[in-house]
């Protein structure tokens, strides 16, 4: 069962798939909302140039142009930010003498254009010598990513990495030990890879490139439309606050940033989110919402217990997951996990009846003792104490009662005999009373419920009583 405490409950500590842009929290009291803050961004494309890519080879499509031009369409829909670093690497055999060549530039459309120009360029005289290469064929993915590892990355940035290609590696053994450490190498470095297999060829080699990845960690698409459709949502708002007694009617909003591509999530798109406590539990979520218009929010409405200031344990996760279908196979949802931190207040339980008539001469008289509770309804059920006292002793009771949906409680009080001949006929006698206090001191249920010792004044009548009966034919 969950329990809320008497104060709004601070974020829990977030695992977030290694996100870079989230750090652990722990819980303590009065923590402000978290919000994401966008770092300088980083894109490097890793492109495959070996001697297949134009189509040598038994069965390898050419490729080569189509990659190429889908590549440079993508840099191009990176938002202009000079403050945007962006590193084209070709790879294949002995490139350069290194295995690679590197070009950099700037996310701005004059910068993206002397990108594109050499990549162009490349292909020319790449046509005219490959065949001349011996090392043409040989697929380096490993000295490529070794090399943006040791010269690109770095953790004052977030580094968005596609690499492409359409065969497997040709240095297994070292990307295969490079790729059993790339969790840390991710955390270390604030790093993104997507491993984009392109060919039929390529995905061949997935599986055993699986037994060296983490999916948490290093990401595997494919096709070629992976180049252009891969996008990235981060979450904004790590935690939010949802006040049990005032918010009961309001939505969750939940803001993401998108990266990769142009930013942007085209409309139809749908987030799955689901609290970690189970259906039926007094605070739950589990639906599936799209985004808004923008293709930058999701509101959720949880469904909440009337009961729930009762039953909360202070905060819940909400896990989060992209609906992949169609053209949202290749979303990435990089912060699967907000926060909700549940605000219980102190609730005020009070008496609503300050008097009640007793006629002593009433057969089984009731009295019935009316609260209220800062216009908010209490989970029947909330004991109190009640003691009657009567200086002149011909009233008198006592006991525990729970309070009804109503928050009443009726009292059977002990009417002496003598007071029919005591009290004067006909008018009121007043000087006893009800005393009443929590009867909840130890119930966890009622932790938010304050009940102070109060009572409520009790007149005495003595005054004839018939019982009518009525008789319907």
């Amino acid at each position: 069962m969950l329990k809320i405490k008497n104060f709004t409950v601070a974020i829990a500590s977030l695992l977030l798939c290694g996100n870079a842009f989230a750090q652990e929290v722990v819980p303590e009291q009065d923590t402000a909302v978290q919000e994401y803050s966008a770092p300088k961004e980083r894109y490097t494309y890793l492109w495959d140039v070996t001697i297949s890519m134009v189509g040598a080879g038994d069965n390898n499509p050419d490729i080569y142009d189509e990659v190429r031009d889908l590549i440079i369409k993508d840099m191009r829909s990176i938002p202009d930010n000079p403050d945007t670093e962006i590193y084209i690497v070709a790879f294949r055999g002995n490139l350069e003498g290194k295995g690679y060549k590197v070009w950099k530039g700037v996310a701005k459309d004059y910068s993206k254009d002397e990108l594109a120009k050499a990549m162009m360029d490349f292909t020319t005289s790449r046509e005219k010598n490959v065949a001349k290469n011996p090392d043409s064929g040989n697929t380096n993915t490993y000295t490529a990513l070794k090399y943006a590892v040791d010269n690109i990355f770095t953790k004052d940035r977030v580094d968005y990495a596609k690499i492409m290609t359409d065969g497997g590696c040709d240095q297994k053994k070292s990307f295969h030990e490079l790729l059993d450490d790339w969790c840390s190498v991710k955390e270390r470095l604030n790093v993104y890879a997507y491993y984009i297999t392109l060919t039929p060829k390529a995905r061949a080699y997935k599986g055993e490139l699986e037994l060296h990845v983490d999916s948490l960690c290093f990401y595997i698409e494919d096709g070629l439309d992976a180049i252009q459709n891969v996008r990235q949502l981060n979450l904004i708002n790590l935690n939010s606050e949802y006040n049990l007694m005032t918010d009961r009617n309001k939505d969750i909003v939940l803001k993401f940033r998108v990266s990769l591509g142009d930013g942007k999530i085209e409309p139809g798109m749908k987030i799955k989110c689901e609290t970690d406590n189970s259906e039926g539990e007094p605070f739950y979520i589990n639906q599936i919402v799209p985004f808004d218009e923008k293709g930058n929010t999701v509101r959720i409405r949880p469904v909440v217990d009337e009961y729930a200031q009762h039953n909360g344990d202070g905060f819940v996760k909400l896990n989060l997951s992209v609906v992949k279908e169609g053209k949202f196979k290749d979303v990435k949802l990089e912060t699967p996990t907000h926060v909700i931190n549940l605000v219980s207040p102190l609730q005020t339980l009070e008496l609503d009846t300050r008097s009640v008539v007793c006629n002593v001469r009433k057969p089984d008289e009731r009295l019935v003792v009316d609260f209220k509770c800062d216009n908010q309804t209490i989970k029947p059920g909330f004991k109190v104490n009640y003691v009657i006292e009567d200086p002149r002793g011909l009233i008198s009771g006592s006991g525990t009662l729970s309070l009804d949906k109503n928050l009443s409680m009726t009292i059977v009080p002990k009417i002496q005999s003598q007071a029919k001949t005591d009290l004067p006929f006909n008018e009121e006698c007043k000087g006893a009373r009800i005393i009443l206090t929590s009867g909840e001191e130890h119930s966890s249920d009622y932790k938010n419920v304050v009940f102070e010792e109060c009572s409520c004044e009790i007149v005495l009548m003595n005054e004839t009583y018939r019982k009518v009966k009525i008789y319907v034919e």
